[in-house]
């Protein structure tokens, strides 16, 4: 018994009589029908060439490999791609072998991919924000502090509202017409006023 490719699990043995039983003499014939080609086929499409462990996407047809999280009859005859995972050539190799070239069985392979997954959604998910020193973090809070000021200021005078806004520029353009005449009423008050003095010192 070779230490390296052909060791036997319960998982390998029972995907080989589900091959024999549709009319594969070996894994490896069953690799290179035509049916095999057609599965993988649809399931690079569905996938878009990423891998899930990596994320990688595989640019080459020859780097995307498949691997079957579970055997049976309807992912091996293509009824269905359930149990089926895109996986780049390097991450499917790291997941199938230990290091020293030794195949691990289904159930191992399978841990190291959901270990991989996992870790790789936690990493997602917690991504760290880039640091920022004090004087940063404070020139921040007081920008976001103005905004939300401006932003008071605004929905106090219902900029939010198309009526209340018209209102507003209304009650502004009223107001400053109001000055203008007031403006001139002075004005002319004050032609007036000057006009009666002289008035009265040329009678003087």
């Amino acid at each position: 018994m070779s230490t390296k490719i052909d060791h036997i699990c319960k998982e390998y043995y029972l995907r080989d009589q589900t091959l024999e039983w549709l009319g594969f003499d070996s894994y490896k014939q069953y690799l290179r029908s035509s049916l095999w080609k057609d599965i993988r086929s649809r399931l690079i499409k569905d996938e878009d060439n990423e891998c899930v462990a990596c994320g990688a996407k595989c640019l080459k047809s020859k780097q995307v490999q498949i691997h079957h999280y579970h055997y049976d009859e309807s992912n091996l005859s293509g009824k269905s791609l359930d149990g089926l995972l895109v996986l780049c050539k390097s991450c499917h190799s790291s997941i199938e072998f230990f290091g020293k070239g030794m195949k691990r069985t289904l159930a191992q392979a399978n841990g190291v991919l959901s270990s991989i997954i996992a870790d790789r959604a936690t990493e997602k998910k917690h991504k760290r924000r880039p640091h920022r020193t004090r004087q940063q973090q404070d020139e921040i809070k007081a920008r976001n502090k103005k905004k939300n000021k401006r932003e008071r200021r605004k929905k106090g005078k219902g900029y939010n509202n198309p009526k209340k806004l018209e209102e507003y520029k209304n009650s502004e353009r009223r107001a400053v017409q109001a000055a203008r005449h007031e403006a001139l009423n002075e004005e002319m008050q004050q032609k007036i006023d000057l006009e009666d003095f002289k008035e009265e010192t040329r009678k003087k």
